[in-house]
C-alpha cells in the first residue's frame, strides 16, 4: 500500500491529474494558489480605492451643479455654505492627479 496523503492534499493531486486537458491558467492557479489570492487582494484594493474616487467625484458633480445653479440664479440653498465655497472643499477632495487634470484643462480653454 503507498503511504497516506491528507484528503485536502488527494484533492489537490485528483484536482491536477483532471486538469490535465484544462486550460493553463487552472493549473497555474493549482500549483501556487497565494499568486493568484494576492492577485485578488489587490484587485479588490483598487476596487475600494476607484469606488472611493467615484463617490468624491459624484460630490464634485453635485458641488459644481449647486453653483451652476447659484450661478444662473436659480438658487434654492439649503446649506449655509456659499456655493462656491462647497465647490472648492469638493474639488480638494479630490484625489490630487484629478485636481490636476481640472487644472490642466481650465489652463488650455483659458489660451
Amino acid at each position: 500500500m503507498g503511504k497516506y496523503i491528507g484528503t485536502n492534499k488527494r484533492r489537490e493531486m485528483d484536482l491536477m491529474e483532471s486538469t490535465h486537458d484544462t486550460d493553463s491558467r487552472v493549473r497555474d492557479w493549482l500549483s501556487d494558489p497565494e499568486k493568484y489570492i494576492q492577485e485578488i487582494e489587490n484587485a479588490e484594493i483598487l476596487l475600494d480605492r476607484l469606488l472611493h474616487e467615484r463617490e468624491m467625484l459624484l460630490a464634485y458633480i453635485k458641488a459644481l451643479r449647486a453653483w451652476a445653479r447659484d450661478v444662473a440664479g436659480w438658487g434654492d440653498r439649503k446649506s449655509d455654505q456659499p456655493s462656491d465655497m462647497a465647490l472648492l472643499e469638493a474639488m480638494l477632495n479630490l484625489p490630487g492627479y484629478l485636481r490636476k487634470e481640472i487644472q490642466m484643462d481650465y489652463e488650455t480653454e483659458k489660451i
